[in-house]
Order: C-alpha cells, then structure tokens, then sequence
C-alpha cells in the first residue's frame, strides 16, 4: 500500500476551523483510535525554534498545538508537550520561548505538563542508524507511548526545508546540537544524521502548520507566506516529499529527501498516494527559496570546499542592527566568530555554512551573502 499524505484547506487560525482541519487531515491518512490507545503517554512535538510571536511563523501555531491535546485526551491518552529549541537554553530562556508562542499558555489553560528536554537526557540506540548507532536526546522521547511531530512549514538556509524531517532534531539537547553541526558539516552527512534520528523516533503522525509558512531565508528570519494548508501522514518522509512539491522544490534540493529515496526510506511523489486536496490546485510557484539554495551542481567535495566562498552563499554581520549579545559567537559549532572592537568578526575558513548564526540571532543582524560572480546563477524561486 502506498504511503497516504493528506493536504487540507484551512484558512486560518480560528480554533474551530483548526480542529475541523487537524482532525480532517488525520482521519484521511489513519484511524486514530489504532495509533494512540487509552493511557498511552504522548508527546506533542513542536517547532520552538525561537522567542517569536505567532504571527511571525517562526513556531508552530498554538491552534495546532491545542488542537492535538484536545484529540490525545479524547483518545483517553495523556499528552505532553516539548521540545529543544536552538542554541544554548536556559531554563528562563525556554520559558520565554514558549509564553512568546502562545504554546505555553495553551499547556497552563489544558492542564498539560510541559516536558524538559534540556536537561533531562538519556543515550538511546539508534536501529536504523547509518551514521549513527546512539545518540544523545530528551528522556521524554524515550519515555512515552507515541510522538507526534507538529512542524511549520518553513524554509531552512542549510536543509532548505524544516518540516517532517528536521523538526526531529529538536529531540537534541541545545547544546549537542553545535557538536552534530561541526561534526556533520556537509548538508548529505547532516541529512543522514537526521534520518538515523527519524529512526528512533518514529513519530507516529505528524501535522504539518502550513496555514502560514515561512519563505526566503528562513528558519528564524523569513517572510511569513499564506497556504492556507493543513498536511499529515503516518510517514514523515512520505510527507516532506509532498511539502516539497507543493512549495516548488525538486527532489535533488531537499537533502533529508534525496537522502531517503536513496535509503528506500520513501518513494518519489508517484510512488505516494495524496488525498484530499488535488496537488496542481495548491501548489506554489513562487514560494520563494532560501539565497543558500546550492547554485552549482555536481561539484566533487574537495572542489566544493574550495569553491565555498563563491558557490554558497556566506553569513555577513550587519553592524548597524547588531547588539553584540554574542548569541551568534556562543553558538557557532566551529568557533569561526568573535567579537572584537564592538564587531562581530567571523573567519570564513573556518565558517562551515551551517546558517546556525543568521537563525539564531534574535536581531536578524546575520544577513546571507552571496558572492558577485555567483549572482547570476541564484535562483530563488522555482
């Protein structure tokens, strides 16, 4: 049988059309009542990436998130909610993520215990691993019944996508997240890395947020774009297949994407059955693409990394909305940045382009370069 996808229309975050659409998508591609039993505990994964209000679609919508819990107790389950978002966290750090987010009042009003991932880790065996046999992540993951990932669809300077896939790395502790970075520097490692972590975690659904995604340089400091969609599956890479083809990308494009065609993880669009909304109504033409998208294919990796500087694109410091709260310097994995004489300064031979400084920075003052040479060659768009 062929791995079911689900798009739905939803045009908005109004809390009644939001179940209407959650539920719709979910019944399309699963029975619920098969994957989440009575007291099973259930952990209700979004993307917290960053201190964002909703309407900057740089986290998953507390709609969704409500939405869910209001399903898993139904069910007879017992939901609980968490994840790591990026960079260093504290613990005052990871609270004012989640009451940015709305996320964290939903939990307060359900009575759903928000679950600790920063601290409160455990090493765990990875059965699918290529990579990787263990990794190091939350105990909560470990220690419940059911994931469910809740993803914003959303660019990313160095996948080029976030959703079904990359939302898993949020299973990692904020501070490992710098060690896998520098160790897994080129984007196929990185993707492999992340499908050994989709191993483990298994999520049993996910439910994307593509009401209002995130286009252009995102993770953290996009441009938030309506689609007005809501998509599930049992089969996260199935689904990232289908969220790619909706937003213009070719499967070469999305590393986790070729990486798990090539791992027999998924199949190609036609090897996936979509229901509700037909592809060729929602699809987007000009849902605008990351400045990092790769310009030049076929480059053998030695040439690759001689080449970095003009055939991708390079994270620049701008001065005049920089703060220097160091958050870019204390973050980057291959300690190319540093601050001196009130600037940021970073070392471009030793920059390894994992992007993590343009999305962390809380002032948007990492901006995204690409060299004059390669200017002609960056498309943007589809």
């Amino acid at each position: 049988m062929k791995p079911l996808v689900s798009v739905i229309r939803c045009p908005g975050y109004d809390q009644e059309m939001v179940e209407r659409a959650v539920r719709a998508s979910i019944t399309s591609v699963c029975d619920p009542s098969e994957i989440i039993r009575p007291g099973h505990r259930v952990l209700i994964k979004p993307n917290l990436l960053a201190k964002a209000r909703p309407e900057k679609a740089v986290t998953t919508h507390p709609s969704l998130v409500r939405a869910l819990i209001n399903l898993v107790k139904e069910l007879g389950a017992h939901p609980v909610v968490g994840d790591s978002p990026g960079g260093v966290n504290t613990g005052a750090a990871v609270r004012g993520i989640y009451k940015e987010s709305g996320i964290g009042e939903v939990c307060r009003q359900e009575g759903v215990p928000i679950v600790d991932f920063e601290t409160n880790v455990v090493e765990v065996n990875l059965p699918g691993g290529k990579l990787y046999r263990k990794m190091t992540v939350a105990r909560a993951s470990r220690d419940v019944d059911a994931i469910i990932t809740v993803p914003k669809l959303k660019t990313h300077g160095f996948m080029m996508l976030t959703c079904g896939i990359k939302i898993l790395f949020g299973l990692v502790p904020g501070l490992s997240k710098a060690n896998y970075h520098l160790k897994m520097s080129r984007k196929e490692e990185f993707a492999d890395m992340l499908l050994d972590l989709y191993s483990y975690a298994a999520p049993r659904l996910t439910v994307v947020d593509g009401v209002v995604a995130m286009e252009g340089n995102g993770p953290a400091h996009g441009v938030p774009r309506k689609l007005d969609l809501i998509l599930a599956s049992t089969d996260s890479v199935a689904l990232d297949v289908v969220v790619s083809e909706v937003i213009g990308y070719r499967l070469e494009d999305v590393p986790t994407n070729l990486a798990a065609v090539k791992r027999g993880l998924t199949g190609e669009l036609q090897d996936l059955e979509i229901v509700g909304e037909d592809l060729d109504e929602v699809r987007v033409s000009d849902f605008v693409k990351p400045i990092t998208r790769e310009v030049v294919r076929g480059v053998p990796p030695f040439l690759k990394h001689l080449l970095k500087d003009i055939s991708s694109a390079k994270p620049v410091s701008n001065e005049s909305r920089c703060t220097l709260c160091r958050v870019c310097v204390d973050n980057c994995p291959s300690q190319a940045m540093r601050v001196e004489k009130e600037r940021v300064l970073i070392d471009y031979q030793e920059c390894i382009r994992c992007y993590c400084c343009h999305e962390l920075c809380p002032e948007g003052a990492i901006e995204l370069r690409v060299h004059p040479l390669a200017r002609p060659f960056v498309h943007t768009g589809s």
